[in-house]
């Protein structure tokens, strides 16, 4: 079954990279239905039985990184699939190229040929479906944080309730990433063997849970803002 999307895929979503001025400008985003049925597309063609890490924003230098928790975290999980999205579209061709050398099997989304079941890595080299497959996976790790890089917002799998894995080189969302990750649903690593650890409890069983971390997560962060927004306000 080819992983593909609906022919006029929903507006996506947009996520602040910082809590809101106001409590009323929520950045927790309701999903809409045809959202989730795009995902749940998404993850049909994937494969509704494997293991679906989403690795997005990833930097040149973190391919063969990821690469590597991808073989290890396979000897616990053979069937695991990685969803890989480069920093940029024009990257792809050399990320391409790094997984090939590490031996694993790619397939490029831009290919339209769906992603056959002995597909290691999915390459995801149209950047804008990346929220749509952020919902569709079972965790994610945010790119350009393994390597001092400025790293990205966390949020956009965090909103859709699918818990994150970070590096340590997270830049301006350094404080968001701190809340989250004290409120459980966000993990960091400083290499790939944390790397690996941190995605070894959110794969298994405890996938559902993971979830459950990275909405409660939210919510929890949205409470703390709160008082500060009102203060902001009551001038």
């Amino acid at each position: 079954m080819n992983a593909t999307l609906p022919s006029s895929p929903p507006v996506l979503p947009t996520f602040a990279a910082q809590p809101p001025e106001s409590p009323h400008d929520s950045w927790i985003c309701d999903v809409p239905p045809c959202y989730r049925m795009a995902a749940y597309s998404i993850r049909q063609g994937l494969g509704e039985k494997r293991r679906v890490w989403v690795a997005g924003g990833v930097h040149p230098q973190e391919t063969p990184l990821l690469a590597t928790a991808l073989l290890r975290l396979r000897r616990r999980h053979p069937s695991l699939l990685l969803v890989l999205a480069p920093r940029r579209a024009d990257e792809a061709d050399e990320a391409f190229a790094r997984l090939c050398m590490k031996g694993l099997r790619v397939q490029r989304h831009s290919q339209g040929a769906g992603c056959p079941a002995n597909t290691d890595v999915y390459l995801l080299d149209s950047l804008e479906e990346l929220p749509l497959f952020y919902a569709a996976g079972d965790a994610a790790f945010i790119g350009c944080s393994l390597v001092p890089a400025g790293g990205h917002s966390p949020l956009e799998p965090l909103a859709m309730g699918v818990p994150a894995v970070t590096g340590l080189h997270m830049g301006p969302f350094a404080e968001v990433v701190d809340h989250l990750r004290r409120s459980g649903g966000l993990r960091q690593a400083a290499d790939t063997e944390e790397l690996v650890l941190a995605l070894e409890g959110l794969l298994p069983e405890g996938a559902l849970l993971g979830k459950a971390l990275a909405q409660g997560a939210h919510k929890r962060l949205l409470r703390q803002t709160e008082p500060r927004s009102r203060s902001m306000h009551s001038f």
